[in-house]
């Protein structure tokens, strides 16, 4: 894969650390403006793709590298990144709904009913954390971008199971607390950037800034 101009890691959170309730006070709070932005800018619904794009470049540039601008970077990377994204999201959105329409329609069948549901929630989950994450990283078709995710979400299926169990978990405490929306869904993006920046150095995909990880 080809990364995009400038695309290079730096190893996650390795901004200051001099004062750590400062610190952890400014991630809460990001991850609590990054939710906002986020589910305002999915609120369209034809634009889910691209404000999850922007809410995994911005989380992963701000709370995890403490660097930029919430508002300028979270904006930029939509409009950067909406063409591909937008694609990628509607397919992600009209799985999701088909699983919906499978649970209300035949949730009685037992057995027969799960094994499609948890095929098509893992197809989900990899569109939206992983073919999504590579279109903002990577210069790709994007049914290239939806093949490679694939690939790498089945690879990595453990991984990827893992990211099943943190997804049921947020959508159980936003149905039991709906404020929790707010900043669970940016939190579990920005915790899901963090080992998607370990496996993208790991497959060789991106190098790492050793002077800035020092």
């Amino acid at each position: 894969m080809k990364a995009k101009p400038g695309v290079t890691a730096r190893l996650p959170f390795g901004y200051q650390k001099e004062n750590g309730l400062m610190t952890a006070i400014d991630r809460i709070g990001s991850a609590v403006l990054l939710g906002v932005l986020w589910l305002l800018c999915c609120a369209p619904v034809i634009t889910i793709g691209a404000s999850t794009a922007a809410l995994y470049d911005t989380g992963r540039k701000r709370i995890l590298m403490g660097e930029e601008a919430i508002f300028s970077t979270f904006f930029r990377s939509f409009k950067a990144n909406f063409g591909q994204a937008t694609i990628l999201g509607l397919i992600g959105a009209a799985v999701v709904s088909l699983g919906g329409v499978t649970w209300l329609l035949f949730s009685d069948q037992g057995l027969m009913v799960t094994v499609p549901l948890l095929v098509m929630a893992i197809f989900a989950l990899a569109i939206f954390f992983w073919c999504i994450p590579l279109s903002v990283r990577f210069t790709n078709h994007v049914w290239t971008h939806l093949r490679n995710g694939l690939s790498l979400a089945l690879g990595h299926l453990g991984l990827t199971l893992a990211l099943l169990v943190g997804a049921v978990l947020v959508a159980w405490g936003v149905f039991r607390l709906p404020p929790l929306g707010f900043v669970l869904p940016s939190g579990l993006m920005v915790v899901w950037a963090y080992w998607l920046e370990k496996v993208f150095i790991r497959h060789g995909y991106i190098q790492v800034d050793s002077d800035r990880a020092e």
